[in-house]
């Protein structure tokens, strides 16, 4: 299971910007941002919005040990 809360957190910050930051780009507290942070990744819109307020670009894929990617 990947830990989002580690990437978010390692994401902030490569990206030189504080989880407060990311939540008011996302027009949310930092009180309701670290709440939610739980329960990220349940749609997809969210991570993409997550990874615009870093600066970065979602990537979701599965690659396959032969090096399959979909």
């Amino acid at each position: 299971m990947v830990d989002l809360s580690r990437k978010i957190k390692t994401g902030a910050a490569h990206a030189g910007i504080t989880e407060a930051e990311i939540a008011s780009r996302l027009e949310t507290s930092p009180q309701n941002f670290s709440k939610r942070a739980k329960t990220w990744g349940k749609r997809a819109e969210e991570l993409e919005a997550l990874a615009a307020a870093m600066g970065a670009e979602l990537r979701l894929e599965f690659v396959f040990p032969d090096g399959f990617t979909v």
